[in-house]
């Protein structure tokens, strides 16, 4: 416990020390970790007992181009591979780029509620359906039974390493404020994610325990008035 609480401190320290010496001018390039599928063995050099090494933040070069950066969020067989953002509200960066720069697919963001992954226990992200198919314009797949299937990982580099969630619920319906609420503390826990299981149109057979930390994606859906569409999953802990 001990040794995770000096790391957690050691991070936060990096990660001040090089925001404090980003350069606003240089040009931003979007590039997710190469790591975020599949970890490199990274070789850790001998050491002698009086001293340690630490192992360079990878979201740091982000998060000197944006303070807001808060992850990345890659899934297969689609082309949702985008940073994350959070801003001050949930109206930011609906317009906003990476770069804070007006633009109309806006950006994949946290609900701004959120304190940050593996803190909360509903953690919201949202993205624009966009007609090309960008942004979160391919969560639609997850309304069909084989790729949903075939598919059920989302994979997120946040700040403290590789988090992995398993879907086991996705929808559409209309706008409910009840299906985004980020404070679970005061509700019944078990009953909402029965909901959430309820209200899924495909059979994940899937049911997280009202421990488990769960990641919902939502997007417009245009097929109900004022619809939107929701796919959940629970992280996944590897021991």
């Amino acid at each position: 416990m001990l040794l995770n609480t000096i790391r957690f401190f050691i991070v936060i320290i990096i990660v001040l020390i090089n925001f404090t010496r980003s350069n606003t001018n240089e040009p931003i390039v979007l590039t997710a970790p190469s790591y975020l599928i599949e970890v490199p063995q990274i070789p850790t050099p001998e050491l002698k007992d009086d001293s340690f090494h630490i192992r360079a933040n990878p979201s740091i070069e982000l998060l000197n181009k944006n303070k807001d950066y808060v992850g990345w969020i890659q899934i297969e067989n689609t082309i949702i591979d985008y940073p994350i953002l959070k801003g001050p509200d949930n109206d930011f960066y609906l317009s906003r780029n990476f770069e804070q720069q007006p633009a109309d697919a806006g950006s994949i963001f946290m609900d701004y509620r959120n304190f940050g992954f593996g803190f909360d226990q509903h953690t919201i992200v949202y993205g624009h359906n966009m007609k090309n198919d960008s942004m979160f314009g391919q969560l639609d797949l997850y309304l069909d039974s084989s790729f949903a299937l075939a598919n059920p990982i989302i994979y997120i580099q946040d700040l403290y390493g590789l988090r992995k969630y398993q879907v086991f619920s996705s929808y559409y319906a209309t706008a409910d404020v009840d299906l985004i609420q980020t404070d679970l503390s005061t509700i019944d826990t078990e009953h909402f994610y029965s909901k959430l299981i309820e209200k899924s149109g495909i059979d994940y057979d899937l049911y997280p325990n009202t421990s488990d930390r769960i990641l919902s994606l939502v997007t417009c859906n245009y097929d109900v008035n004022d619809g939107r569409l929701f796919v959940h999953a629970f992280e996944i802990i590897d021991l």
